[in-house]
């Protein structure tokens, strides 16, 4: 019995030990295998982690790629804009182009229309602006521009016309009106609505925008008549556009040029109007005398900054 008991003793403790090394054994597994699946895990967000910065690193080298091509497109239009201005500076010293400056008036007499046909393309082309935009933008501005160019293309006939035609005439007017503020009287330099405006042409509203030296946005409109001096009918059509409230309906338009404290004064009627139009040989102080006397001219608001542009075209 004794020997019985011994060994009844010795298998339970046995018994008890192998229970103990067989838990052990699977706490051991479970840990192991635990250990295994961290490890699964690890490697797997490691990897997850490695394809995020390798995607990352193609879409920077992308945008890099992306942005040093709108460089070298915005260089080469830059460059066409330079080559343009020289071309008319030369011609404005060599045909005693004036561009005089009144109280509140400019008078613009170009007398190489051919030269000067080809530089209001040249600068109605160029998209420098449109490195001014937000990123998200740029490429939706670009196909704005683009169709509005493509027409101008087309009724320049690429600039080589020698004479003012119904359709060109009122780009004429209009850009050298908006180019001779920003040249002589150093105000922002923003480029034609049709431009970035929606529609291609004719659109609604303004034709012609800049800020003075007090951020007050200016709102323009130009009149082509073949001929005849077109101050009345510019005029009219700013008082027209006054009284629709267009300066604020074209507001929305020039959010995108950071003008945000001209915005805000313009929507508070803190603002300026520009009248361009076509004119003939009469002289600087009848057509002063004749635009002063106009009813047009005498309805328009008072203690604001108006602009009047004569551009003698024929």
């Amino acid at each position: 019995n004794s020997e019985i008991e011994k060994l009844t003793k010795e298998k339970k403790e046995s018994d008890n030990k192998f229970k103990k090394l067989n838990d052990e054994l699977n706490l051991t597994k479970k840990k192991l295998e635990e250990n295994n699946s961290k490890s699964n895990a690890s490697q797997s967000e490691s990897k997850n982690k490695i394809d995020k910065l390798e995607k990352e690193l193609n879409d920077y080298k992308n945008k890099f790629k992306e942005s040093e091509k709108n460089n070298q497109n915005l260089a080469s239009e830059i460059k066409k804009l330079n080559e343009a201005n020289q071309k008319y500076e030369k011609s404005s010293k060599e045909n005693d182009v004036k561009l005089k400056t009144l109280e509140d008036q400019i008078r613009v007499q170009p007398n190489n229309l051919r030269i000067t046909l080809g530089y209001i393309l040249a600068s109605l082309s160029s998209k420098c602006w449109i490195s001014q935009m937000s990123e998200e933008l740029r490429q939706a501005y670009e196909v704005r521009a683009q169709g509005t160019i493509d027409k101008l293309n087309e009724d320049f006939t690429n600039g080589t016309d020698s004479e003012i035609i119904s359709n060109t005439g009122e780009y004429v007017v209009s850009e050298l009106t908006r180019s001779s503020i920003v040249n002589e009287l150093h105000y922002l330099d923003i480029p034609l609505g049709e431009l970035f405006k929606q529609k291609i042409s004719g659109n609604p509203g303004f034709d012609i925008f800049t800020v003075n030296l007090n951020e007050q946005i200016l709102f323009g409109e130009a009149k082509y008549v073949a001929n005849k001096n077109a101050y009345n009918n510019a005029i009219k059509q700013v008082n027209r556009f006054i009284a629709e409230k267009r300066d604020l309906t074209d507001l929305p338009d020039l959010i995108q040029f950071n003008i945000h404290n001209a915005i805000s004064k313009a929507s508070n009627g803190d603002r300026g109007f520009i009248a361009g139009f076509s004119s003939t040989t009469i002289s600087d102080a009848d057509l002063e005398l004749k635009i002063k006397d106009n009813d047009a001219y005498k309805a328009l608001p008072k203690d604001i900054e108006i602009i009047c542009v004569a551009v003698d075209v024929r």
